[in-house]
């Protein structure tokens, strides 16, 4: 469901596309497409086929085709296809708020701000045909890259958040300590994530005490530091095998100095050994 891979590859848009489909499962009534993590982007997500079950920040929600899933900068996800609405397919946009921030310009630069800042929440479930119709022609632009697509995809994104701001899918929120923690860590993670750290490290280079980070940290992000820190070490390692890197290079790049642990955790998270990813 998430997917930094834009900051490489899409520089010269606001946004990044990709789609995934589940044809058929027999294991049990449900099947998780996305473990429970949080990324300060934000993202957009609309059904295709099917039905499925989102959880974003203990709050579930049930989404169906044409429905618009939106997750604001560090809400803990996660998400599970119905198996008895198979097959079902997604696409998702993932993109910086600060990539859309450095374009705009009064009166937008105020809502993207406060976007930015976390004041603004947007609905996580909205129901609007307008906006979904021009999600769709995004997965068209994106899949196409006709002469001057990079343009129509900043003008969508742009006519996509006029419409949820227009339409009122969005409440206006306090800073809460919560939010500034939240904020603080994820940033720390995305600065030093290759390096050796621990929770011990990030407590004391961001001013806690340890017991305290580990406490409000699972609070926070639903598991512990060191398991975030390895989910994002293994999407940054997926990235690098697929871009042609050798297990033993994706490993070591990625904060990792044993390759048979980086192995078990890669398999955790992606079910599959990193030897068997499919290079782009």
């Amino acid at each position: 469901m998430y997917d930094d891979n834009y900051r490489k590859r899409f520089t010269s848009v606001v946004a990044a596309i990709y789609s995934k489909e589940i044809e058929t499962s027999e294991a049990g009534e449900e099947v998780r497409f996305t473990h429970i993590h949080n990324h300060h982007d934000f993202e957009i997500l609309v059904i295709k086929k099917g039905k499925a079950r989102f959880v974003i920040d203990e709050h579930t929600f049930f989404a169906e085709k044409g429905d618009i899933i939106l997750v604001n900068p560090y809400e803990i996800h996660s998400a599970y296809a119905l198996t008895e609405f198979m097959p079902f397919s997604y696409y998702c946009i993932t993109f910086d708020l600060s990539l859309i921030l450095a374009s705009a310009t009064h009166p937008s630069t105020k809502i993207c701000q406060q976007m930015s800042e976390g004041t603004m929440k947007f609905h996580n479930l909205v129901k609007d045909s307008e906006i979904s119709n021009i999600l769709f022609e995004l997965e068209d632009i994106f899949t196409k890259k006709e002469e001057g697509w990079e343009f129509f995809v900043s003008s969508a994104m742009f006519r996509i958040f006029g419409l949820l701001y227009k339409n009122k899918k969005y409440t206006l929120m306090p800073i809460t300590k919560n939010h500034i923690f939240t904020k603080k860590v994820t940033g720390f993670v995305e600065d030093n994530f290759t390096d050796n750290i621990t929770s011990t490290h990030a407590a004391e280079k961001l001013g806690y005490d340890k017991s305290y980070f580990c406490r409000i940290f699972r609070k926070n992000f639903g598991k512990s530091f060191g398991e975030y820190l390895n989910f994002r070490r293994i999407n940054f390692a997926t990235e690098l095998l697929r871009g042609g890197s050798s297990v033993s290079e994706a490993a070591f790049a990625c904060g990792f100095n044993n390759l048979s642990y980086f192995t078990k955790v890669f398999k955790k998270y992606n079910n599959i050994q990193p030897s068997k990813i499919e290079k782009d």
